[in-house]
């Protein structure tokens, strides 16, 4: 292809923070490729396409559009193809005289030095059933847990059969009461409170004041990193893209594992906050009240105010559900909070490393009343409807 490539329309695209590969590579082939066409990406990383697919398809769309195709002389294309050909070919046979004076020193040695001359315990002997060039050394392991067949793992632990659905497995293992919707939540009923509280608070009204954070969260999330948004929470365009946020000075301090991956495990948290809101708002049906109108802007001026106003509202979210389970009394409605705060608890020790802190800062998360989260959150929020008003109104 190499030989080919001056003949043949190419367009080479880079992100300009590549850490695998650097821009400056994009650069130095571009003037050593004649006709091609250069594109770098402001912001981006190793996956262009990935970190603004819309440009990158425009890009594709624009080059098709403008460029002249080939056109390719057969009998220069089969002169190179042969040139090539032989030019391999010659490659090959140096390599292979070389691999095999190589495995000849080194029978040699092994002869005079014994099977076993540095030592190594693992080597069992080489492999001459193997064609001359392929030959290599053989190693041998115990086996481990980890390396049986399913078929020989212990009988103690629990493999779900062929055909088994998620829910049946679950039932097997204690959970048959639990009706199952997306992310594992429970669908629970509003119903009214049972005996066991004296507070006079029902259990609808914490649903609805979890639902109520679970909409600015949401939000946040979906005005900071795009997305379609669900009933309450409005569809937006992306404020921030991958590779500004995989390349912002606020995880320059990171290993490239971190750093690439951020961008993922924030729209993961931004759908399990979308998810909270339609779980909630099925389980209130025509109970659940309507969303406040919010206003993020001074949260949103750059990846790491983004990023601590993330961290703000994800342990302000975990205090939230900390300081209502106390109010809760059908048990079906503790489990599902239950569960929505670990997962909330889990977003607030990932954003906390983000941000430099601690990930699990104490051993006890001191919960906060509805009427202290209220007021904390009261900077985002522009406007509620009188149903949330009445709402907090009522809760301590």
């Amino acid at each position: 292809m190499r030989a080919f490539a001056h003949d043949v329309p190419t367009l080479l695209v880079w992100g300009d923070r590549d850490p695998v590969i650097p821009a400056l590579h994009g650069i130095r082939a571009h003037g050593n490729w004649p006709g091609s066409r250069l594109q770098i990406f402001e912001g981006a990383g190793h996956f262009p396409h990935h970190d603004d697919p819309l440009a990158f398809s425009e890009l594709i769309r624009d080059f098709v559009a403008t460029t002249e195709p080939s056109k390719p002389d057969d009998d220069r294309l089969r002169r190179l193809v042969v040139a090539r050909s032989a030019a391999q070919k010659s490659r090959s046979s140096a390599r292979f005289r070389r691999r095999a004076a190589s495995l000849a020193h080194a029978r040699c040695w092994l002869g005079r030095r014994g099977a076993n001359p540095l030592g190594l315990g693992r080597v069992n002997r080489i492999d001459t059933s193997r064609p001359l060039f392929h030959r290599k050394m053989v190693y041998s392991f115990a086996p481990t847990e980890e390396t049986r067949p399913m078929n020989e793992l212990p009988p103690s632990i629990d493999i779900p059969e062929a055909g088994q659905t998620r829910a049946g497995f679950l039932r097997k293992a204690g959970l048959g009461s639990a009706a199952l919707v997306a992310g594992g939540a429970l669908l629970v009923t509003p119903g009214a409170a049972i005996a066991g509280h004296d507070d006079g608070i029902p259990d609808a009204d914490i649903l609805n004041y979890a639902l109520t954070l679970e909409y600015l969260e949401a939000t946040f999330y979906v005005q900071a990193l795009g997305g379609a948004g669900t009933t309450g929470v409005p569809g937006s365009s992306a404020t921030f893209r991958r590779g500004q946020i995989t390349g912002s000075k606020k995880l320059a301090g990171f290993g490239g594992r971190i750093r690439s991956g951020a961008y993922g495990e924030l729209t993961d948290t931004r759908d399990h906050e979308i998810t909270h809101v339609e779980f909630l708002a099925g389980a209130l049906g025509g109970a659940a009240v309507g969303p406040c109108k919010f206003d993020f802007s001074s949260a949103l001026g750059s990846v790491g105010a983004f990023l601590e106003t993330a961290q703000l509202l994800e342990n302000t979210g975990v205090m939230a559900y900390d300081g209502a389970i106390r109010y809760v009394d059908a048990g079906d409605n503790l489990q599902a909070g239950a569960q929505i705060a670990t997962v909330e608890a889990r977003h607030a020790s990932y954003l906390n490393l983000l941000n430099g802190d601690s990930p699990f800062p104490t051993a006890f998360y001191e919960g906060k009343k509805p009427s202290e989260i209220f007021a904390a959150a009261s900077g985002f929020i522009v406007s509620c409807p009188p149903a949330v008003l009445a709402l907090f109104g009522r809760l301590p």
